[in-house]
């Protein structure tokens, strides 16, 4: 069974055929789905989606592409969705210098807060990209409370190619940087 964690199946682009790509996903043995949102909107979209489909879930955040339409109320629509009993993250979110070099610190604020609210809800974090400025730009070592579930959750990830689970990482970013978020701090 394959797991596609990156489906925006919720897409505009897939309004014309939608229903042809679900059914070609089933037969293709893809047997789970994980539509991340980049906006309460596409959340929410994504949210019916997973509810029409048994193979679907959901994660519902705010990618910082959005950040120019970001309000405390978007937030709070997020948080909403997270109760959903299929969403299964917080995300789409993270740092993302490609689109917008210009906004670092919103950027930087926004993640925290969605990190933040994973951390409240005990929910998993779907994104995270670092941006250009590599891992050092944000706390993630053992620097504080927050930081240290990010530490153990490192720890935890590199001990998955010795049980064969094989880890991924899709990144616009340079394939060092990318792959620098893996190994700081070292476990």
């Amino acid at each position: 069974m394959y797991f596609d964690t990156h489906a925006h199946l919720d897409d505009e682009a897939f309004d014309g055929d939608r229903e042809e790509v679900l059914k070609r996903l089933r037969e293709s043995g893809v047997g789970c789905v994980l539509d991340p949102g980049c906006n309460p909107e596409s959340s929410r979209k994504a949210m019916m989606l997973a509810e029409e489909n048994d193979f679907i879930y959901f994660a519902a955040g705010i990618h910082p592409e959005d950040l120019d339409t970001c309000t405390e109320e978007s937030l709070e629509e997020v948080l909403k969705l997270t109760g959903h009993p299929k969403c299964r993250a917080i995300g789409e979110i993270g740092l993302d210098y490609y689109w917008d070099a210009e906004h670092k610190q919103e950027q930087k604020l926004l993640f925290r807060q969605q990190i933040q609210l994973a951390l409240d809800l005990d929910n998993t974090l779907w994104g995270g990209v670092i941006g250009d400025d590599g891992v050092n730009g944000i706390e993630i070592g053992q620097e504080n409370g927050v930081a240290q579930s990010y530490y153990e959750f490192q720890s935890y990830l590199k001990q998955f190619p010795s049980i064969g689970i094989l880890l991924t990482v899709c990144s616009k970013n340079e394939e060092e940087n990318a792959m620098e978020g893996l190994h700081h701090p070292d476990a």
